[in-house]
């Protein structure tokens, strides 16, 4: 009697009983909760730390594949493990990120007004003497409130209760909640729920949102309820939902114009919704995005896109000529660092203004106070910001007029946006996770594995140096998902739907 060929896929993931899939994938999943909750400060052992988060996503990708004994995947049995790992996650002090202190400082800055975190920085002088305990744990102290309306009603009403466990709290409530706007999405649109494994046992989820209380979770959560409702057409609550999570974060108005396409009525309780937040804000006037601003143009961390391109263009790149941009008496003149007989003349009169005279590059003298007169100075880094901006608008243009289905459209611009990004924080990709989930995206999903390799800054932290970024580890965290997204493309060149 012939016997089968043995084949060690059937030793697979897929082949085991619920109860030993469940004993697997929970030796996975449950040892970074128990690293984080027993380690004095795990930015001390960031290897540590990123080999265990490495192990539960890879427990997250084994309960979400398909096998016997199905209990696991039901959406209780998803729900009641995630809900045991958030939890677990709330038990250790916050030690990766600061920014839920500025969250706990922005509600209570709102005490002296609503606008008050918009028109003032933490570290200004009106704000003496605001929360001196708090104080010292908030960074960036020059720089006005980045975070928009919605995002600052909650801190204004969470902030009585002067604690930063409650945003932990809030933040792991909405990620659990955005997990089951996602189960039903993929019931909806007939796909396996067991995916919704990808997002409610993720450790980046968990840990982000319940660890370290990003509210990106929130935003995600109002995220997904509009798009739902713009799919469904209940207009109502989707223009609803699209203003609280694109006054969560700027990100979902890439929603808006499909919106529209599909009811413009959708307008309606979007402006409505949206007038009421931003009501009691509206006061700071453009202050509002002086911080979103200043974040922009200043922040950099983890970036794939500027940081590709400006490798490419720098042997291209002329580093004495053509690097200023200037801006006086209403003309724009592109300026050489080495230019020497060039002469302004304004239209208001002024005598021409010798550039000769003008001494280094970075002191033109040309720019009069009270006046709207300006210098940009290009580099690099700065071209390609331009560069991956532009290329963000043609992939939005491809998912416009190619009329992709709403969800591959998401995926696209939320995937362009991160890649276009100069930050690229791990929380960041929250952002696109679902819409990767949706679609069955591996190399976006892969994503969401490697993006804690960025934590490996903290090896600097440990040698007593606050940040220093180590350049190759930006290629560990994309070139796999990049590489598995091509590989991808490559088998299936035309994704239906």
């Amino acid at each position: 009697m012939k016997h089968p060929a043995f084949r060690l896929h059937d030793l697979s993931f897929r082949s085991l009983e619920g109860g030993a899939r469940i004993a697997m994938a929970l030796g996975l999943l449950s040892p970074i909760y128990f690293f984080l909750a027993a380690a004095p400060d795990p930015r001390l052992a960031p290897g540590w730390m990123i080999a265990l988060w490495c192990l539960s996503f890879a427990g997250s990708v084994l309960w979400s594949l398909p096998g016997k004994g199905t209990a696991v995947h039901r959406p209780a049995a998803m729900m009641s493990l995630s809900f045991l790992l958030h939890a677990a996650a709330l038990i250790p002090p916050v030690t990766l990120s600061s920014d839920i202190w500025r969250y706990l400082w922005e509600g209570k800055a709102q005490a002296l007004g609503p606008a008050t975190p918009f028109l003032y920085p933490p570290g200004h002088p009106v704000l003496t003497g605001l929360a001196p305990g708090l104080a010292p744990h908030v960074h960036h102290q020059d720089v006005s409130a980045a975070y928009p309306a919605a995002t600052q009603w909650i801190f204004r009403l969470a902030a009585p209760l002067d604690s930063i466990w409650i945003f932990r709290l809030l933040a792991a409530l909405a990620s659990l909640g955005a997990g089951l706007v996602l189960i039903r999405l993929l019931r909806d649109q007939g796909k396996p729920v067991r995916w919704a494994a990808l997002w409610l046992l993720n450790p980046l989820v968990v840990i982000e949102s319940a660890g370290s209380g990003h509210f990106d979770s929130m935003g995600v959560l109002f995220f997904l309820l509009a798009y739902r409702g713009v799919i469904t057409f209940r207009r109502i609550g989707a223009g609803i939902w699209l203003a609280a999570a694109i006054l969560t974060k700027w990100l979902p108005a890439a929603l808006l114009p499909f919106a529209i396409r599909r009811d413009w009525k959708v307008l309606i309780p979007l402006c409505v919704t949206g007038f009421l937040l931003m009501a009691p804000y509206l006061e700071a006037g453009p202050a509002l995005f002086a911080g979103s601003a200043r974040y922009a143009r200043d922040w950099r961390f983890n970036d794939f896109g500027p940081a590709a391109v400006e490798i490419l263009a720098d042997p291209l790149w002329d580093h004495d000529q053509w690097r200023h941009l200037v801006f006086a008496g209403g003309r724009i003149y592109w300026v050489s660092d080495q230019v020497r007989d060039l002469r302004l003349t304004t239209p208001s009169g002024d005598p021409d203004r010798d550039l000769s005279q003008a001494g280094e590059p970075t002191d033109f003298r040309l720019l009069e106070p009270g006046r709207r007169d300006f210098k940009l100075t290009l580099t690099p880094l700065l071209a390609a910001r331009g560069l991956c901006l532009l290329g963000l608008l043609v992939i939005a243009a491809a998912a416009w007029y190619g009329r992709f289905p709403l969800s591959r459209a998401m995926l696209w611009i939320m995937g362009g946006a991160l890649l276009a990004s100069a930050t690229a924080h791990p929380w960041y990709v929250l952002w696109i996770l679902p819409w990767a989930i949706l679609r069955r995206e591996r190399g976006w999903i892969l994503l969401s594995g490697t993006m804690p390799f960025s934590y490996a800054v903290y090896w600097s932290f440990a040698n007593g140096v606050p940040w220093n970024e180590i350049p190759w580890v930006r290629w560990l965290v994309w070139a796999p998902p990049l590489l598995l997204l091509l590989a991808d493309r490559r088998r299936h060149p035309q994704t239906p739907g």
